[in-house]
């Protein structure tokens, strides 16, 4: 009971937990500080140890999420001090002793405001967690309003309130329906359903694409799979629906999906994948970024053109956002400055707007690219800022600060960036191509090739597909693959006729392979573009030394 408790607990607002004598207990980890929340709203208070090691820890192995759910069970005890007996481990499950404790959402008074959020502050970067906490947030709110100020049962409690689905001008959002287990082994229906949990995290990562929770999807699911696609978008209000089953293949099970658009009753994306994984546990990360990336691309992508086909609809906020999408992917003056218009006008409507100040940003460093010109960096990097200021959780913005960085000559700072980035979003294909390619204008290119080979799998129809391939092989024509290197610089120019550095890349590559050949079709080639280069093209590229623009340099003498 308060006044007697040798803890008191505060949810509502920045969690606090104060001593008997009133001093301030609270642990400053802030996944232990999670821990503590999730056991003060349990029944009985207890939990169990995996069911917690999935909410914080859910991109980590077992043996890890469970030596981190340990080190924050005893940083608990060690907060506590004396009161460090109320937290009582109990085989498989933990438990606070909440008949000493005093929580203040279990024990609302009139002087409990409601206005409090709960948990106020606390993000530990896990998407299992976010849909905890959003699925408490909009239980207690509900809970604790004036008009509702009685005093709920501790065994009241819910884990999972679907949330309504999340508001925008068109309603953009996919759901996920849970994988069908299409293999002779039952216990294969437990994996399919990770997976579709995997799909929906993974999602959820992107930021910019609204994404259906799990517990509204599964629990607008039935075993039988009576429902159709149709039918399940209308349940949840959303726009796309990723469909599929793992299926028994040659060798190993296989994981089919498609993309199905309810807003034009067609199927814009379906793929196979293997179901790759240590006898048969979870799929591989590579994979699952895979599916995320061709997933969110095949939205973006069929959602653009939904867009500018569109009648213009004046002071939408999400129509600016969409048309400027669409003119900056067409790489051209005229779009650009578009592009620029459509964006300026999202930020006039949403000036603190993530997305706004993230394509913003994309603006100025494509016209940094583009022109050749390094004023647009520093704001460019400004409104990455300034966005993951407002969504610290967006990869979108750590790459284009790594980007800013990197082509200003400052790897390391750049590359520490771009790797955050793969880390809040691992499917962001543009994060592991600059990676590759700031590892490249370091000269390092040994180091290049792997994340811009992952750029290429996550990047399906990717406008920009022709500088990956050209950076790739770059990279590989530096590390003496010159064959390789002239299968991707060949790739490169098939996208891009016009890209001189393409074409320059794949001349020195024949140049390396010696096929005299290959060197005279490719130089001819290149000619009959009749493409003007200055010094100015090899001065504005970035490296760190002058030795692979020399070389590069070679190739028109």
């Amino acid at each position: 009971m308060p006044g007697t408790s040798k803890l008191s607990i505060q949810l509502l607002g920045p969690l606090t937990v104060r001593a008997e004598d009133g001093s301030d207990v609270t642990p400053r980890n802030r996944k232990t500080r999670a821990v503590i929340a999730a056991l003060c709203v349990a029944a009985d208070g207890r939990r169990g140890r995996k069911w917690l090691q999935s909410l914080l820890w859910s991109d980590r192995s077992p043996p890890q999420s469970a030596g981190s759910l340990r080190g924050s069970l005893t940083e608990i005890r060690r907060s506590f001090g004396e009161a460090g007996t109320l937290l009582i481990a109990e085989g498989d499950s933990v438990r606070l002793d909440l008949e000493q404790i005093d929580v203040d959402v279990l024990n609302p008074s009139e002087a409990l405001s409601s206005e409090l959020e709960f948990l106020e502050g606390l993000n530990v970067r896990d998407p299992a967690f976010d849909e905890w906490l959003s699925e408490q947030r909009a239980f207690w709110q509900q809970e604790l309003r004036p008009a509702n100020n009685q005093t709920a049962p501790a065994t009241a409690r819910i884990t999972a309130i679907a949330p309504e689905p999340p508001a925008s001008d068109w309603a953009l959002s996919v759901a996920v329906m849970p994988l069908k287990n299409k293999t002779p082994d039952p216990a294969m229906a437990y994996k399919a359903e990770g997976i579709s949990e995997d799909i929906i995290n993974g999602l959820q990562r992107t930021r910019w694409l609204p994404v259906i929770s799990r517990s509204s999807s599964f629990a607008n699911s039935t075993p039988e799979g009576i429902l159709d696609e149709r039918e399940f978008a209308q349940k949840l209000g959303a726009m796309y629906v990723v469909t599929g089953s793992v299926m028994s293949g040659n060798i190993r099970p296989v994981i089919r999906l498609k993309l199905y658009d309810v807003s034009g009753d067609r199927v814009v994306w379906a793929e196979r994948f293997d179901f790759i994984s240590d006898e048969y546990g979870d799929v591989l990360d590579d994979v699952l970024a895979q599916i995320v990336a061709k997933i969110e691309r095949s939205i973006a992508l069929a959602f653009q053109q939904l867009v500018v086909t569109r009648p213009v609809e004046s002071g939408s906020f999400q129509d600016h956002i969409w048309r400027g999408r669409w003119h900056l992917a067409q790489l051209t003056a005229a779009d650009s400055a578009k592009a620029h218009m459509h964006f300026e006008t999202a930020l006039e409507l949403k000036p603190e707007a993530p997305e706004a100040l993230v394509q913003m940003g994309f603006w100025h460093l494509w016209k940094a690219w583009a022109l050749r010109e390094n004023d647009p960096l520093d704001t460019g990097g400004w409104y990455a800022r300034r966005g993951a200021s407002v969504d610290p959780d967006d990869g979108r913005c750590f790459a284009l600060m790594g980007i800013s960085r990197s082509w200003a000559r400052n790897f390391e700072s750049a590359i520490e960036l771009l790797r955050q980035s793969v880390e809040l979003t691992p499917s962001l294909a543009i994060a592991h191509h600059q990676l590759g390619s700031t590892y490249n204008l370091a000269d390092r290119p040994e180091e290049a090739i792997a994340p811009l080979r992952l750029a290429l799998r996550y990047s399906p129809r990717d406008q920009l597909d022709f500088t990956y391939q050209t950076e790739l092989a770059v990279a590989l024509v530096r590390t003496d693959q010159a064959d390789e290197a002239w299968i991707h610089a060949t790739r490169s120019i098939q996208q891009k006729p016009k890209y001189w550095y393409g074409h320059l890349v794949r001349i020195l590559a024949a140049k390396k392979m010696g096929e005299d050949e290959f060197v005279a079709s490719a130089t001819q080639e290149f000619k009959s573009l009749n493409i003007r280069i200055s010094d100015d093209h090899f001065k504005w590229l970035p490296f760190k030394s002058d030795l692979w623009l020399k070389e590069l340099q070679g190739v028109l003498n």
